[in-house]
């Protein structure tokens, strides 16, 4: 089991330390974390870098990791935990670390059009509000992870991914939402997860190709 030390996180916002307590729900508690702590936040910061080649890494099926920041829904439980941030005429933004697939380069406007790799808390596609026939399953690893019988209506075949390696592993609960492309710009940092393998690079384009035409 991981030490609470693992869990110090650096919050760039108040130049402080958070790690998660539980007091009724989770909260971010801002603290002085041990200078060990520091410097593994410190090497996390390094695996997140502008790619000096964008336009032979930012291909079909590339699959990274990036800061993703959009805006808060109304909805949201608690503006005061760690990711949400205000801005400019009080509008509220949460940013989290995100993982993303390559789905169109556009190497003439330097960037590209990427669709995300999510969870939803554990929850797959289980999540009210979500059109499961825009997802399907990703994973990592030799074993094929079983969609929820509450996940009726996610038909697509799972895709492939080969990590770069085992710490990066995917949670089998991920789920891939072709339905929601995001452009990425080749001078964000990012870090280097994995690719589709060819199979499923081929399907996420025919997957892909479906959503462009029912458009």
């Amino acid at each position: 089991m991981a030490s609470q030390e693992e869990y110090w996180t650096w919050d760039s916002r108040v130049g402080n330390f958070y790690h998660p307590e539980w007091n009724g729900r989770t909260r971010s508690v801002l603290a002085n974390a041990p200078e060990s702590s520091r410097a593994a936040e410190n090497r996390r910061a390094q695996e997140y870098q502008v790619m000096k080649k964008p336009h032979e890494y930012f291909v079909e099926g590339t699959v990274f990791s990036k800061l993703h920041t959009e805006e808060a829904g109304s909805t949201s439980a608690d503006f005061n935990t760690f990711g949400f941030s205000t801005v400019i005429y009080d509008g509220r933004v949460y940013s989290q670390l995100r993982r993303f697939v390559v789905v169109m380069p556009k190497p003439k406007e330097l960037f590209c059009l990427c669709v995300p790799i999510t969870t939803y808390s554990g929850k797959g596609t289980m999540k009210k509000g979500v059109d499961k026939n825009a997802h399907t399953i990703i994973y990592t690893g030799n074993q094929v992870p079983r969609r929820l019988p509450e996940e009726k209506g996610m038909n697509k075949a799972p895709l492939k991914v080969i990590p770069v390696g085992p710490e990066e592993m995917l949670d089998p609960m991920s789920r891939i939402n072709i339905g929601k492309p995001y452009p990425v710009d080749w001078n964000n940092k990012v870090k280097p997860i994995g690719h589709l393998d060819h199979s499923s690079r081929l399907q996420l384009r025919a997957y892909w190709k479906e959503l462009v035409n029912a458009s």
